[in-house]
């Protein structure tokens, strides 16, 4: 989460997105892995460029479906993330998938996003709400299937 207040705010969507996934390649490649970022024509300029770095695969898996930014590990995308923005602030939420997170790599990334970063708790009426939320509306076949 980014406050408004905060001066990195004021930066574009994608170069913060970089940022923050620039940081997650460098404590990847802190521990021995072999992390890029995607190098790729947008969604809607891929049918038109045959030389991108990663192939467009239709799939509602947006694993399957790596942007520029991307986390890359053997051309297959560990991690991606979304934005939300409001005149409050910005939140990106993301998810790393198909890699170990041991050996100190949270911390390196911590580290290696900011030195001004903050832990906090959820408080558990939230978490259980948003279990209750994960149950009734996220997992069912109409929300999966509105795309």
């Amino acid at each position: 989460m980014i406050p408004a207040g905060d001066p990195v705010f004021v930066k574009s969507p994608m170069s913060i997105y970089s940022a923050i996934h620039a940081s997650l390649r460098n404590a990847l490649n802190a521990t021995g892995q072999s992390a890029e970022l995607a190098i790729i024509a947008e969604v809607s300029d891929r049918r038109n460029k045959p030389n991108v770095t990663v192939p467009y695969r239709r799939s509602n898996n947006c694993f399957a479906n790596p942007v520029r930014a991307d986390v890359m590990i053997d051309s297959r995308k560990v991690a991606g993330a979304a934005q939300r923005r409001t005149r409050g602030g910005l939140l990106q939420q993301g998810s790393v998938q198909y890699i170990d997170l041991g050996n100190g790599l949270v911390e390196r990334f911590v580290q290696a996003l900011s030195a001004n970063c903050d832990e906090r708790e959820i408080a558990d009426e939230v978490l259980k709400r948003g279990q209750e939320l994960a149950e009734q509306k996220y997992k069912t076949d109409a929300w999966l299937r509105r795309r």
